[in-house]
């Protein structure tokens, strides 16, 4: 005689993945800037995003080829000559205007696409995404003023301006430093700043991306709560765009 088997419900037992953020009320979705979601990084990141309980979308990375069409249009775009070439030395700095119009795209589609009264995670993808991820933003989430912008998760630096705020949280002040605070690897950007404050602080180019929003401290609010989402040293002097941006000009 065959025994019968009959399946039984259990409730609670089993943990549902986070669409974005709904873990905290911090912000909704995710996204990390990667040149592609089938590379190694980001197939690592979203193994670990997975153990936080934590889903992450793809937002592709801008690699620059010189001579093409979008390295023609980039004074269309904000970006003057002499950021992206240096006539004398014939250097690029393509990776960092890449760089550049990627979080400023991700930033425009985010003000067009998301509810204003909610925020959203920004990653590249050398960051390191561990399982109590949650329980940390819990801990500083208390901590925040109100008035943010941008909160970010780590930072290189710091800056001497700087102060804390709470136990957990420093506001980053204006500085001419550009080691001072350095790296746009992790933050949480408030929607509802985006169109209004954000995006007209980086209609044009004038330095890196995360140089250029510390020197608009005077006019945005920045906080930090540093290794929340921290850099993956393994990674972090290896950008993939400049590495692919090296590539292409070997082969050019």
């Amino acid at each position: 005689m065959k025994r019968k088997f009959t399946r039984v419900e259990r409730k609670g037992t089993r943990k549902s993945l986070q669409i974005g953020g709904s873990g905290t009320t911090l912000f909704k979705n995710t996204y990390v800037i990667s040149i592609d979601k089938n590379t190694s990084r980001f197939i690592e990141l979203e193994r670990k995003a997975k153990v936080a309980n934590l889903r992450i979308q793809h937002w592709p990375g801008i690699v620059l080829q010189k001579n093409s069409s979008l390295f023609n249009e980039l004074p269309l775009k904000g970006i003057g000559k002499p950021i992206f070439s240096d006539r004398l030395l014939n250097i690029f700095n393509l990776g960092t205007v890449g760089c550049f119009l990627a979080h400023r795209g991700l930033l425009t589609n985010i003000a067009s696409r998301n509810p204003p009264e909610l925020g959203t995670l920004i990653l590249e993808d050398d960051v390191e995404i561990f399982p109590d991820l949650f329980n940390k933003l819990a801990i500083i989430q208390p901590q925040i003023p109100s008035d943010w912008d941008i909160l970010f998760l780590d930072k290189f630096g710091p800056a001497k301006s700087d102060y804390s705020v709470s136990k957990d949280i420093v506001k980053i002040k204006k500085t001419l430093n550009p080691d001072a605070n350095w790296g746009f690897c992790s933050y949480i950007v408030k929607n509802s700043s985006i169109k209004t404050k954000i995006l007209p602080l980086l209609e044009h180019m004038f330095e890196a991306v995360d140089i250029q929003v510390n020197l608009c401290a005077d006019k945005l609010n920045l906080y930090l709560a540093r290794g929340i989402i921290p850099i993956n040293q393994k990674y972090h002097s290896n950008s993939t765009i400049i590495g692919h941006e090296k590539k292409i000009q070997m082969t050019s």
